[in-house]
């Protein structure tokens, strides 16, 4: 019985990792794109704008909030290795279960 609850936590653990996984690449999709938009931002401000100043501003905010994204994805890609990690030790300690029962 230990062993069946033991194989359903870490399926469920499994399965997290897989949305954070997912999450954390969409993130970094969004940083991206703000990231490009930054760029842009840039390249509007210096070439074509008479209020360089301000969209040079806008820009410096937009790589700002990019790199906050960017590290914000970072983090939930080391929780899910942690959590991968963890659903590892559940695996092993299922398997060492089995074998004390049998």
């Amino acid at each position: 019985m230990i062993a069946i609850i033991d194989f359903v936590y870490a399926f469920v653990i499994f399965a997290y990792t897989f949305v954070i996984s997912v999450y954390a690449i969409v993130i970094v999709a969004i940083a991206f794109v703000i990231f490009v938009y930054a760029i842009i931002d840039f390249v509007y401000a210096f070439v074509i704008s008479e209020y360089a100043f301000v969209i040079f501003v806008y820009a410096i905010i937009d790589f700002a909030i990019a790199f906050v994204i960017s590290a914000y994805a970072i983090v939930i890609f080391a929780m899910t290795f942690a959590v991968y990690t963890y659903a590892k030790i559940i695996n092993r300690h299922q398997k060492w279960v089995k074998t004390q029962v049998l």
